[in-house]
């Protein structure tokens, strides 16, 4: 069986890594990243599966790919900006919500929860 490790969109860093090699394992909004290898990223890998799941092996086959910039990342201020959008919809007693992918997550359970928390406070209006 194989399996498939994902690890944490742009602000990547591997601060146990990082100490081993003497550096700071730090996180910032300034923080620039250093050069991870494929091996940083493979042992980071076998270390999440060894401590989640309990397997306590060497990979026999490995296939390391990083991508970059393929997860979208929200401006700096952008959750600011949905609450006022939000506060300014709920003042003037508007009929809309904002749901999806560009307010509250991007990943599927993300919209999935926005969509139910939105059915959710619908029907709690339409019992007032």
């Amino acid at each position: 069986g194989g399996c498939t490790v994902s690890v944490c969109g742009g602000w990547f860093v591997l601060p146990d890594l990082q100490r081993r090699r003497g550096r700071e394992g730090t996180f910032s909004s300034a923080l620039i990243l250093y050069a991870v290898t494929t091996e940083d990223l493979l042992a980071s890998a076998t270390e999440a599966v060894r401590w989640h799941m309990g397997v306590n092996v060497a990979p026999s086959w490995s296939n390391v790919a990083l991508h970059r910039d393929c997860i979208p990342q929200y401006y700096i201020g952008h959750s600011q900006r949905v609450d006022s959008m939000r506060g300014f919809i709920k003042n003037k007693n508007l009929s809309l919500s904002l749901i999806g992918s560009s307010y509250d997550g991007v990943s599927v359970n993300d919209v999935i929860f926005s969509g139910q928390t939105a059915v959710t406070e619908f029907s709690l209006l339409l019992e007032s």
